[in-house]
Parts: C-alpha cells; sequence; structure tokens
C-alpha cells in the first residue's frame, strides 16, 4: 500500500467545517454532467508575476501589452539587396552595414538585419547580378521585403488577451516586444488519491497521473487508499486542495465507497449516471472550499470520463472557456448497435481521400485499445447502427487535459 505524507501547512483559505447533505442521483446525458459539475466550481484567485522561462503552460491573468514596438526596428525579411530605389535599373554598390543609401545605390542586407535609411524596397539576391561594384536588376520588386517597426503592434498595445495558456509561441512574442515577466493566475492545486483494497494493481493511477500532471496545475499524487482509511484521507487533503480526483475500479461497491467517505466527513455529494457507454457513475462533493470527483470504471472508461467530464473543471478553475474539441470524422467501419445510450468509442483516425477517417482501435474497454486509440469517436443515443461515411465527433486524446 502506497502512501504519500504531507507536509503540514496552515491554510487560511480553507474552511474546514463540512455539511452533510443526502445524494442527488441524476440520470442525464454527459454534456449535461458536465455543465452541472462546471456550476459547482469557480476559477482559483489570484496571479503572479514569473519570468518569460519559467510560464510555459500557465495561463495569462491580464492581458499582455507590448513594451516596446514590435518588431523593434525596421528590417529586411530576406537576404538581397537594399536598394534606394525601385527597380529595374542600375545601382553603386556600399558595403554592408551602410547606414544610408542615395536613389542610385545598393547595399548587401541580411534577413533580420537592419536596413539603410532612404530604402525603397529589398530585392533577393537571385534577381540581381553584381559585378564588382555595380548591381543590375531587370524586374520590378514584386513585393518591398521590409518589416516596418510597430507595424504589427506598437508599444502599450495589447497583444495576447488575458486567458491565454502560454506556449512557446506567445512566449516568444512576449520577450519580442520588449516583456521579460508576465502575470499569470495561481495554479489550482489538484491531488489524484486512488482506491485500492488488495494485491491487484490498476493502472488508473498512472493513466490519471498523466492527464493532470500540467505546468497549469499544482499536482499532487496522494498515492493509494484503502476504503477504510479514505475519510481521514479526505479530511487530510481537503484543506489544501481545490479539486480531490478518486479514481477506482468500482466506486459504488458495497453501497458507495465515497459517497460514505464523503458524507462521513461532513460533506456534500451528488451522483450522476450518465446516458452513456461507458457509463459508470459519476461522483461529485464538496468538503469546505474542495470539490471532490470520483472516476471509475475500466482504465478506458476513467480516460473517456476525464475527458469529457474532468477536463471542463480543470478548465472552469483555470478562468478559461470550456471547451470539447471535438473534430469532425467520417466513419470507416460499420457496426449495429442498440440504441438509447451513447457510445464512446475507441478509434484511430488516417488521412485518406482528404478525409479524416476513424477506424476501431480494438475492442470497447480493452487497456490495449487505450493504447492503440488517437482518440474516440462519440455515437449518438438515437444511431441504431453506424454505417460506413457516417460523419461522428472525434476527440483526440490530449496528455496532460489542460
Amino acid at each position: 500500500m502506497l502512501f504519500v505524507r504531507l507536509a503540514h501547512k496552515p491554510s487560511s483559505r480553507r474552511k474546514t467545517s463540512y455539511e452533510n447533505t443526502s445524494p442527488l442521483m441524476k440520470t442525464l446525458a454527459w454534456t449535461e454532467i458536465a455543465e452541472a459539475l462546471t456550476r459547482k466550481v469557480s476559477a482559483v484567485s489570484g496571479s503572479e508575476t514569473l519570468s518569460i522561462q519559467g510560464a510555459s503552460g500557465r495561463v495569462l491573468a491580464e492581458p499582455l501589452v507590448a513594451i516596446s514596438p514590435l518588431p523593434a526596428h525596421t528590417h529586411a525579411v530576406m537576404d538581397g539587396y537594399a536598394l534606394g530605389s525601385n527597380p529595374p535599373g542600375f545601382y553603386r554598390m556600399k558595403a554592408a552595414g551602410a547606414k544610408s543609401l542615395e536613389i542610385d545605390e545598393a547595399a548587401p542586407v541580411a534577413a533580420g538585419g537592419t536596413i539603410p535609411t532612404g530604402t525603397a524596397g529589398v530585392v533577393l539576391a537571385d534577381h540581381a547580378s553584381r559585378v564588382d561594384d555595380k548591381l543590375a536588376v531587370n524586374s520590378a520588386l514584386a513585393k518591398i521585403n521590409i518589416r516596418r517597426s510597430g507595424e504589427e503592434a506598437y508599444a502599450g498595445e495589447s497583444i495576447l488577451p488575458a486567458g491565454t495558456k502560454l506556449d512557446v509561441r506567445h512566449l516568444g512574442l512576449a520577450l519580442a516586444s520588449g516583456n521579460s515577466t508576465v502575470a499569470v493566475r495561481k495554479r489550482p492545486h489538484v491531488a489524484l488519491l486512488g482506491l485500492h483494497d488488495g494485491d491487484i494493481v490498476f493502472p488508473h493511477g498512472p493513466i490519471l497521473a498523466a492527464l493532470l500532471d500540467s505546468p497549469a496545475l499544482h499536482f499532487t499524487h496522494a498515492g493509494n487508499v484503502r476504503p477504510d482509511l479514505l475519510t481521514t484521507m479526505l479530511l487530510r487533503l481537503a484543506p489544501h486542495h481545490d479539486l480531490i480526483v478518486v479514481v477506482a475500479e468500482s466506486l459504488d461497491a458495497e453501497g458507495g465507497i465515497l459517497e460514505a467517505a464523503i458524507n462521513k466527513a461532513g460533506g456534500k455529494t451528488h451522483i450522476y449516471r450518465a446516458s452513456m457507454k461507458p457509463a459508470k457513475p459519476v461522483i461529485s462533493g464538496r468538503m469546505g472550499d474542495a470539490h471532490v470527483l470520483g472516476l471509475a470504471g475500466t482504465a478506458y472508461a476513467t480516460c473517456v470520463g476525464a475527458h469529457l467530464l474532468l477536463r471542463p473543471i480543470l478548465q472552469t478553475l483555470l478562468g478559461l472557456p470550456v471547451s470539447h474539441d471535438f473534430l469532425p470524422v467520417t466513419s470507416g467501419f460499420e457496426r449495429f448497435r442498440k440504441s438509447g445510450r451513447a457510445e464512446a468509442l475507441p478509434v484511430r483516425i488516417s488521412y485518406r481521400e482528404e478525409k479524416l477517417i476513424a477506424e476501431p482501435a480494438g475492442r470497447f474497454g480493452q487497456l490495449r485499445a487505450l493504447a492503440a486509440m488517437d482518440g474516440f469517436v462519440v455515437v449518438p443515443a438515437d444511431a441504431q447502427a453506424i454505417i460506413a461515411e457516417m460523419a461522428l465527433p472525434f476527440k483526440k486524446l490530449s496528455f496532460p487535459l489542460v
């Protein structure tokens, strides 16, 4: 049995008295469950200032403003020759690094290099002929090939909105506009706790850990706990976390293990049953300011549940818009099915005949299917069959979720 010792630190932001309420049982479509879960959470407040080098994966707390013009100086967009007037024509060559040009002069310039004052345009070297100190350009410039200082943004202009999840592209933009630091939102504290009783090791923990181990989150892998110690562990984690994710092969066995543990601690619980396959009950709880989410079933089922239900919660905690990010794909297989419930099927994606084609990645719920799949398609509840060329919504697996 694995336990993680958590350092005790006093926290004024947490309330430790919990109210006991009876569970609310609901059977809903997964989209309705996602909406219900996100209504119970709000964005974590507060911000901090980080260096550009330490901000990858974090979320902007306020708009990013250009400190200097973008680009900072007027420069050539390609290697070639700066010309003092528009071609065609003949030009006297000046040395590289020339500060200014007359109308009959030219000078070598490099991509990104500062151009001389008086430059009318830059011609690609392949489009000019140089003999000693003479340059001949026979064709007119199709493009000026110059980027003017401030043409993308002026100093003081907002260049990225608040709520942007930063990656290397945004950090490069921040540096180029004169920023050395950025204000980012504080990270939600998220804990992962496995419910385990016995010697069988389930793969849920490593999979959910990979989904949650993100620079945008302050993530704690709290290990595994026996059912009889679940309440104690929840009480230990709740004062220091915004969200506790409990994962197990089954959470509703023996009368509702997680529900009973939350209620024993004086918390609130809600149970939702999704009108979808896989459709293990989803348990939502509240212990003071900490939210608890219970995901159960096979590793495949918990992975699907994490993408459909846990990801919107994390987006809400981060202050991001909730986005399910489905792509339209075309079915490359056929299958009869029983209508009445939606179904998440593991698929691989290929590109054929200018279409994204979904093919089965394995048998439903298998761990090998989870290892082989690119993502899953959601088959509508009213579909009595999957037919070739059928349009389906596809969700790509995302490690981490946010």
